[in-house]
């Protein structure tokens, strides 16, 4: 008897048990799903991708949005939350952009096509480039009348005449990885970063011992197509550049690069520097301790000129850009990619990472500000 009565109780104990270990695991799993749908609501649009997003383009006005995976091009209409129209391209897509007027979509291809696609007649232009020569990044000018690539392949920066779509003139064939490009709101501009190989490195520079290549921070003046210098060189040296942005008013210019901590550099962590374009002197360096150099990161630069947004693994960051300080932040589950304001400010559209593939177009009042 006392034999069943204590089997019964040793029962009715690893029920409770298990009960316990299932409402432990669902707390945590419900957590996690919670963190994830904190970095999806509230939101304006939710779009979801078959497969890994390569690009994303928001039209200026912010009414048109288009991504791309491998092979597949998604265009939406913002404020009706429709899918205006799906493309299929028949080779690899590195890069979208939106002309000005948001006629036209622009597609840079890994065959070396850039295509032209008009929203409103569907017709399609293919400008014919070296196929061997893959393209990496695009960049319309603010009139729309010009278009920069990059060929990480051919080392190249090319600038095209969008009207006759024949290229102008290559601007540089020794650009070592170039990593992103954009001109002035004037159009008067086009800065890229670069990376350069590591041959040149000085043997005192612990970046370089870690097999790290340097990238430099060059513009081009559009008008005289020579290059130009903007920045004070001091500002300049020494430092890797990556993600660019611009302010819409044209006076700042942000890039991220990477600040070593510790004894020969012992960690690395994001930084970003910020310039006046007036007196192309730093106007701020933010120090990002807890976002590891090594992660995926993206910025944007929001309409009223004051905002910094940063995308990495960990989640969204917004900056003020004039008092250095950390205004908002959002931890999320699963890895967040490029960034980019919307023109009213009240959202921003970011790519969320993870086992569905997302472009959500965030409420920022939905990211928490830091306790004070």
């Amino acid at each position: 008897m006392m034999s069943k009565i204590f089997a019964s109780k040793l029962y009715l104990i690893n029920k409770f048990l298990l009960l316990v270990g299932l409402i432990f695991f669902w707390g945590v799993e419900n957590q996690a799903l919670s963190q994830q749908a904190s970095c999806t609501n509230p939101s304006l649009l939710t779009i979801t991708s078959r497969e890994f997003i390569e690009d994303f383009a928001l039209s200026a006005d912010g009414q048109w949005l288009a991504l791309a995976d491998s092979r597949n091009i998604q265009l939406w209409s913002v404020p009706q939350k429709h899918l205006f129209k799906s493309l299929e391209e028949d080779s690899g897509i590195a890069a979208l952009a939106f002309s000005p007027n948001r006629n036209d979509l622009l597609i840079g291809r890994d065959d070396g096509k850039i295509v032209i696609q008009n929203m409103d007649t569907k017709k399609r232009t293919v400008m014919l480039t070296d196929p061997k020569q893959p393209i990496s990044a695009i960049a319309v000018s603010p009139d729309g009348l010009l278009l920069a690539s990059t060929s990480i392949r051919e080392r190249s920066l090319k600038l095209w005449d969008l009207k006759t779509q024949k290229l102008i003139r290559t601007l540089d064939t020794r650009l070592e990885f170039p990593s992103d490009l954009l001109f002035s709101p004037d159009g008067k501009t086009l800065w890229v970063s670069i990376a350069q190989s590591t041959v040149d490195a000085s043997p005192a520079d612990t970046v370089y011992k870690r097999g790290v290549p340097r990238l430099f921070l060059k513009a081009w003046d559009i008008k005289n197509l020579k290059q130009t210098e903007p920045i004070t060189k001091q500002s300049l040296h020494g430092d890797q550049f990556f993600d660019l942005a611009i302010s819409p008013d044209g006076r700042i210019l942000a890039a991220t690069t990477v600040k070593c901590l510790g004894r020969n550099c012992a960690s690395e962590v994001l930084r970003v520097k910020l310039w006046n374009l007036t007196t192309g002197k730093t106007v701020n360096d933010l120090i990002i301790p807890d976002v590891p150099f090594i992660n995926e990161h993206y910025i944007s630069l929001a309409p009223d000129n004051k905002i910094l947004a940063i995308g990495h693994t960990k989640g969204i960051q917004l900056w003020d850009i004039t008092t250095g300080k950390r205004t908002r932040a959002l931890s999320c589950s699963s890895a967040i990619g490029k960034v980019i304001f919307h023109p009213s400010q009240k959202f921003l559209a970011v790519v969320v990472r993870g086992r569905d593939n997302l472009i959500v177009l965030l409420d920022l009042k939905a990211i928490p500000k830091p306790p004070p």
